[in-house]
Formats: structure tokens, sequence, C-alpha cells
């Protein structure tokens, strides 16, 4: 569970110097974004149900969650091409490539009640490649403002 995290923009390969700089942008965005909370939507496999990568824990889209994601990316810069379709999800699986078609038929499950998800931070990630699978590090996390009562 210590790898699960939904991802706001996947950055790349960062140069440590560029660090301080993202940093302070990010900081100023936590400042001013309110927490909120997201709904768990279904879990499914994706990104295309024909031959699914991964299997995901989908979550119903939120205003606040868009914005937030919306602000960082204009603020690294992301080009329109990067940037791709946005789909909210926690990836719990990656499926082996030769896995993928005997899965075909494997189930949304949207019938299970999960209680809302604060959100109440954000963190810069790092991802080391490593077998059998990646290993993510916390560099910096961002405390969102409270929400208006």
């Amino acid at each position: 569970t210590q790898n699960l995290h939904l991802t706001l923009h996947f950055l790349g390969t960062t140069p440590p110097d560029a660090l301080l700089t993202l940093t302070q942008k990010l900081q100023m965005i936590a400042a001013v974004q309110q927490s909120f909370e997201l709904s768990f939507k279904e879990i499914a496999p994706g990104p295309q149900l024909k031959s699914p990568r991964l299997v995901w824990v989908r979550l119903l889209e939120h205003p606040a969650f868009t914005q937030l994601a919306t602000t960082i990316r204009a603020a690294v810069g992301a080009q329109a091409e990067e940037v791709g379709e946005y789909i909210p999800h926690i990836t719990i699986a990656r499926l082996k490539k030769e896995r993928r078609t005997t899965l075909l038929s494997l189930p949304l499950l949207r019938d299970i009640y999960f209680p809302p998800f604060p959100v109440q931070n954000f963190s810069i990630w790092q991802s080391e490649l490593g077998s059998p699978h990646p290993h993510y590090r916390i560099l910096e996390s961002f405390a969102l403002a409270p929400t208006d009562k």
C-alpha cells in the first residue's frame, strides 16, 4: 500500500536543480487550493478494455481535483501533447503482456461502497524502476488549504 498513489501530473526526468523552483510553485498552489474529497466510481481494467495493462480504482470526477491537476500542469509548463486524457485512478495491479488477453472478461466492479477519500495534500514522488515493481519515494509534500465550513 505504500506505493499507491493518484497521479496529478507525470513529470518525467527532472534535474535536481529544477526541484527548488518546482517546490516553490507547488507550495503556492497548495496554499490557495482547498482540500476536498474524492468518491469511488469503479474497479476496472484499463486504460482500454480490449487490451488492459492495468487494474485500477477509478474515482468520480471532482471540480477541485480537476482544477488542481490543471493548475499543476500549467505551472510545470506541460505541453498539450504531454497531457493526454486524464482519468483519476489509483493503479492496484499491472498486467503482464502474456496475461492481458486471458483477462478480457475482467468485470467492472461498481456496487461497492467506500467512504469518500479526503484529499488534504499532494506530493512530489520519485520513482525508480525495479523488479518486480517500481519503488516510490516522497520527496516533498504540500498541505492543501482547509475547506471553508
